[in-house]
């Protein structure tokens, strides 16, 4: 029930140790997982026999955690570990080396016991598959955990980890955080070390953090932010920690609410209200609030596009003994970045620049742009 950056401290400090972390979270793991489905695949063994070649180099980074156990999207490889991604046609195989990503939390001092549920390919904002099953909600079982960081989200609000990997291509670290209750965040393309696809100039996909409070979420965004030449749009890891800027803030913002994005995606009475009170909040603490919305002309035919070029050149290109197990939907996805024409791709490039110097214009009056995850529930 701690914070990760309290448990950090106490590793830090040799008042805890990483060995009774990797036991607890096997416990509680032992205790939840059965009722939510979350952590898929377990390797407390391997957390364990890395213990004593923890590394000592980045003990002072302020992303270093320690020894603290963290899970996997089972998206992204890690050694010596089944990596399924969700599709019949992979689940019985083992990665032989770590993704990027991996790499540098291991070196950071995280241990990994752990990979979560994900839908097929990561393809789907409900996370269930035919080698798992499904993931459910940590507060209502009846009900999905959202995706495609499903397990993630749920292993965070059981408690079965401190601070859990994810990634995201369409809302993927953020929509089962919202479902779950807890943080997830997806940085700028470059600020951690891509997504699990093997393309590594794409925007689209990128991995991200997830934990239950937003100190927690920077201190994790410290531990994966760094250069790697392997991965060529990766950067250098900020001057400052994300964890500084956590505990200055202001909030003194200046935030524009858009329920519908300008009536591109619907919202339910009740979820407005509710993001309507939390925004009343913040204009008590100094917030201004207007309703406001940039233009944003040309984005859903823009997205599917980009989206389309992605599925195509990743899930698209495995062997066909993986790919005739493939959902009717991600086979769909990838016929639709098969057929576009190259006057599709250019719209869309030319497109997606003007949206960004739109949005880049319209913050320039805003420090936010506010709006809800999802708008409307789904069970």
């Amino acid at each position: 029930a701690m914070s990760a950056r309290d448990i950090v401290d106490l590793l830090r400090n040799g008042k805890v140790s990483p060995q009774e972390l990797v036991s607890s979270s096997a416990e509680r793991a032992k205790q939840v997982d059965s009722d939510v489905n979350a952590m898929v695949t377990t390797c407390y063994d391997r957390a364990q026999n890395r213990i004593g070649g923890l590394s000592k180099l980045d003990a002072d980074h302020p992303g270093y955690l320690a020894g603290l156990p963290i899970g996997i999207k089972d998206l992204s490889a890690v050694s010596g570990v089944r990596l399924t991604k969700g599709t019949l046609g992979m689940k019985d195989h083992v990665a032989d080396a770590n993704d990027p990503i991996v790499d540098i939390l291991e070196e950071r001092g995280g241990l990994v016991v752990g990979k979560t549920n994900t839908p097929e390919m990561g393809a789907g904002g409900n996370t269930f598959n035919a080698v798992f099953g499904k993931t459910r909600n940590p507060w209502d079982t009846t009900k999905n955990a959202g995706g495609s960081s499903g397990g993630a989200a749920v292993s965070l609000a059981t408690g079965e980890v401190w601070l859990s990997h994810g990634s995201d291509l369409a809302g993927s670290l953020r929509t089962p955080a919202a479902y779950c209750g807890v943080v997830g965040m997806r940085g700028s393309a470059g600020r951690v070390l891509g997504g699990p696809a093997p393309i590594g100039f794409t925007l689209e996909g990128v991995s991200g953090p997830m934990a239950r409070t937003v100190a927690d979420c920077a201190l994790f965004l410290d531990a994966m932010s760094g250069y790697d030449a392997r991965a060529p749009l990766s950067l250098p890891a900020p001057d400052e920690p994300f964890q500084n800027a956590v505990e200055r803030v202001n909030c003194k913002v200046r935030i524009a609410y858009a329920p519908t994005l300008g009536g591109f995606a619907p919202i339910e009475s009740e979820l407005d209200a509710i993001m309507q009170a939390a925004l009343g909040q913040l204009a008590d603490e100094g917030a201004k609030i207007d309703q406001d919305c940039p233009s944003l002309d040309g984005l859903n035919e823009t997205y599917i596009t980009l989206r389309g070029l992605v599925w195509a050149s990743t899930a698209g290109r495995l062997p066909q003994e993986i790919q005739q197990h493939y959902k009717k939907t991600l086979a769909e996805n990838i016929e639709v970045g098969r057929n576009q024409t190259v006057e599709q791709v250019m719209d869309a490039n030319l497109n997606r620049t003007t949206l960004y110097q739109t949005m880049r214009v319209f913050l320039e009056q805003y420090d936010v742009l506010a709006t809800a995850v999802v708008g409307i529930e789904q069970t």
